[in-house]
């Protein structure tokens, strides 16, 4: 990962968020941002910009999830090596901002619907019932993946992976969330 665009995308961020930027300025600093989110190594320094421990400020932190997001609407990179650094930084935010929290399940929805059920993610049921036992917190966060997932597949078409893995994400889901006696049932 190159240091130098880090500083760049944080002095862009800081343009963009304070409000006595000249337009020119903010406009500039606008495009270095969508340049980065088009950037082939997007996800590494949006893990980067993202990790809790960094020091950053949140809308940094904020502006690292969107690269990762954008980095798994195209598919870019090998998606499935983020599934463990994403389920990192979910367990570890359950202190963050509301919006860091959403942001984080969001991206692992997305994540869950390209990669979840398959031979790439086949603990994803497991993983999260680990997690609701854990707090309070956790919980919350598990409740919302499901309610999530379930909204991205059954009532909004904003992801068009979605549409295509129907079929094979409804299997995962009623797999995971029925007792296994109900399903044997039918």
């Amino acid at each position: 990962m190159d240091n130098t665009v880090v500083q760049r995308a944080l002095q862009a961020l800081d343009l963009v968020y304070n409000a006595d930027t000249a337009a020119e300025q903010r406009r500039q600093a606008e495009e270095f941002c969508q340049q980065l989110r088009n950037d082939s190594k997007a996800s590494s320094y949006g893990l980067h910009l993202a990790a809790p421990g960094s020091g950053y400020a949140s809308t940094t932190r904020h502006f690292g999830l969107q690269l990762l997001e954008h980095a798994i609407s195209r598919n870019q990179e090998n998606i499935a090596a983020l599934r463990e650094p994403l389920w990192t930084l979910l367990w570890q935010g359950m202190q963050e901002p509301l919006y860091i929290r959403e942001k984080l399940v969001t991206l692992l929805v997305k994540l869950v619907i390209r990669l979840w059920p398959s031979a790439e993610w086949t603990d994803l049921s497991q993983q999260l019932q680990h997690m609701y036992q854990a707090s309070e917190a956790h919980r919350e966060t598990v409740l919302r993946i499901w309610q999530t997932l379930g909204e991205e597949m059954f009532v909004y078409d904003r992801d068009a992976m979605a549409t295509v893995r129907k079929h094979e994400l409804t299997n995962g889901i009623v797999g995971a969330l029925l007792p296994r006696m109900v399903v044997e049932q039918l």
